[in-house]
């Protein structure tokens, strides 16, 4: 019968579902199942959102064709009404059928991308005429993560809040193989470091091979710098980076935290101190804020790195922010440039690190758009677990 009912449905270019659940009286069973686009459409905004550009898939009528279904012990009594009435037979208001949807479910369970299951569907041969599979979107592919509860791994609740506390608990079970470093959840009134309050947000994740990784080239270069657009909720995302022999970057700590100041980055490698004890580096690396350096020299230890003069390059830069000032379209700039940057040189010239295997933020900025555009797709992200997973499969 499911054979010949999903044959009738890809002819007749509709669905045929119950309206009820089957009625059993006796040894007897019934079931009945009309046309899917029958009956008004359930409308529960209430008129604040804009109607769909297509329509609605229901027409506000009763079809008259419909399904019944007598089952009596092994025989099987079918009457089929195939008369269609106020509405045309459209490919684009049919619905996924289930085989189609259990087939793309299995995809995303094994962790197929999105985009690869939408280009399979579209280089798929067409045999037999366009079928509603054929116009798979990706609105279809969320619909069915959502009807098969596939998810990514540190979904734990529809609740961001909720799923990251679970998701963070459940890592801390580990115990010494614990990812978590230090966590405070946004609104917790107990017991927290001084230099957090009751409204700030703090998570510090280093991995145990991020912890080796650490160990074996932290005494080398060190990178750190903040990103933003990873959440709903404006918590910056700082990152710790190391440079290998080859000069590959790799991240060996993260903290999201809704805090940038001098208190928190002292914690932050605090945290990290107490894991793994002190790291000498013999470079450090950040952007032109100074809190950055200045809570790892306390912690850790002033950097090594070798300071290296050439007076050729003072000569010139004097020369070119003379030229800067005595311009009436560049004075301001000028003014700006010789209070924020002429008087530490050392901490920007070229020549101050030509010698020492590191050119510009170009770790922090591969890192950073790795997470954005590869795990995250580019897209705007609004909750926490979803870039807490996307660090977590780097």
């Amino acid at each position: 019968f499911n054979y010949w009912k999903k044959d009738i449905e890809e002819k007749e270019l509709c669905q045929y579902v119950k309206s009820t659940s089957s009625k059993t009286n006796e040894d007897k069973k019934y079931t009945y199942y009309y046309c899917h686009r029958s009956f008004a459409p359930r409308i529960t905004n209430k008129g604040y959102k804009s109607s769909k550009s297509g329509g609605s898939v229901k027409t506000g009528h009763v079809c008259s064709s419909n399904i019944k279904v007598h089952i009596d012990h092994q025989n099987i009594k079918v009457s089929f009404c195939s008369t269609h009435l106020w509405h045309t037979h459209d490919i684009g208001k049919q619905r996924l059928f289930v085989e189609d949807r259990s087939m793309s479910a299995g995809k995303l369970a094994l962790g197929v991308p999105v985009n690869r299951i939408l280009d399979d569907v579209r280089s798929s041969d067409i045999e037999g005429g366009i079928k509603r599979i054929h116009l798979l979107e990706k609105q279809d592919i969320h619909n069915i993560k959502r009807s098969y509860n596939i998810a990514y791994t540190t979904k734990k609740h529809e609740n961001d809040a909720i799923s990251v506390n679970i998701w963070v608990n459940e890592m801390m079970a580990k115990g010494d193989k614990s990812p978590i470093l230090y966590y405070k959840q946004q609104g917790e009134s107990g017991n927290y470091d001084l230099c957090f309050s009751k409204d700030d947000f703090c998570l510090i994740i280093m991995t145990q091979f991020q912890s080796e990784l650490f160990l074996k080239f932290g005494n080398d270069k060190i990178c750190i710098d903040g990103t933003h657009g990873l959440n709903g909720y404006n918590f910056q995302l700082y990152s710790l980076v190391v440079v290998d022999e080859y000069g590959n970057g790799f991240p060996v700590a993260f903290c999201f935290s809704n805090k940038s100041d001098t208190a928190l980055f002292k914690h932050y490698f605090q945290c990290i101190k107490n894991a793994i004890g002190n790291i000498t580096a013999a470079v450090f690396m950040s952007d032109d804020e100074p809190a950055f350096y200045n809570a790892w020299s306390e912690i850790m230890g002033l950097a090594n790195k070798q300071i290296l003069y050439e007076n050729n390059f003072y000569i010139g830069l004097q020369t070119v922010l003379n030229h800067l000032l005595n311009d009436k379209d560049t004075e301001d700039y000028g003014k700006y440039f010789k209070s924020m940057y002429s008087n530490k040189i050392e901490k920007w010239a070229y020549f101050n690190r030509k010698y020492i295997g590191i050119n510009t933020n170009m770790y922090l900025e591969a890192l950073h758009k790795n997470i954005k555009h590869c795990y995250l797709d580019g897209k705007q992200c609004k909750r926490s677990d979803v870039s807490i997973n996307a660090l977590m499969a780097l």
